[in-house]
Formats: C-alpha cells, sequence, structure tokens
C-alpha cells in the first residue's frame, strides 16, 4: 500500500484535470452567451442614440417652454406629438 501510493495520485490528478476541463468550458460557453448578449444591448442603446440624435437636429433652433412645450423661432408653439 506505501507504494500504491502513485498509482492513486495520477487517478485523482487525471480525475482533477477532467473536471477542471468541463468547468473551463462550460465557462467559455457562457462568457460567450454574455457576449452575444452584450453586443445586441450595445446594437439596441446605439440605435436609441441614433433616434435622440435625430431628434435633437429636429429640435435646433426652438426653445423649451417652462410647461414642456416647445416654441419655435417666431413664438408659434409646436406640440410635442407633431415630432
Amino acid at each position: 500500500m506505501l507504494f500504491g501510493w502513485p498509482q492513486n495520485i495520477e487517478a485523482i490528478l487525471e480525475l482533477s484535470f477532467a473536471r477542471l476541463t468541463s468547468r473551463r468550458e462550460r465557462a467559455e460557453e457562457e462568457l460567450k452567451l454574455r457576449v452575444v448578449d452584450c453586443e445586441e444591448k450595445l446594437v439596441e442603446l446605439g440605435k436609441d442614440i441614433d433616434v435622440f440624435r435625430r431628434k435633437e437636429v429636429s429640435l435646433q433652433g426652438r426653445h423649451l417652454r417652462g410647461d414642456g412645450g416647445f416654441t419655435d423661432p417666431q413664438g408659434f408653439l409646436i406640440p410635442i406629438f407633431s415630432l
């Protein structure tokens, strides 16, 4: 039994290596899914930013009133829902 310990350790090391390999592969797959989700969110945020940029350009020359409405340079009211 005393001289059998190297075989026991070898079996334990092989099992540990297999477990670590399995966990690494699972972690890699989870990370890939998180990266895909993150990229999708970035695309959606980019679309939102483009919408805000377009609204900003369309609102140039118009002034925000205290009640949340807009007026053009001549002072006429511009309803928000018409933008």
